[in-house]
């Protein structure tokens, strides 16, 4: 049985996520069969550029704008 308390924890290594897709409690939500493959590993690198808080700002705005175009700036 998986301790959901221990996920949320910031030291990860007690609990697994393979451990906790088995618990009973998401049986309906989790399908093993139907586990979605990635073929090629994910590239993060464009989360390494040291931003200023006015640029961090900026992006959260543009990104939200993205999604929400009636509030943009006039």
């Amino acid at each position: 049985m998986v301790d959901f308390q221990q996920l949320l924890k910031s030291d990860l290594s007690v609990a697994n996520f393979e451990d906790a897709l088995a618990h009973p409690y998401l049986t309906s939500l989790h399908d093993i069969s139907d586990e979605p493959i990635c073929m090629t590993p994910f590239n993060f690198d464009f989360e390494q550029h040291a931003l200023t808080e006015e640029q961090m700002k900026e992006l959260i705005y543009r990104e939200s704008i993205a999604f929400n175009p009636e509030y943009q700036r006039m």
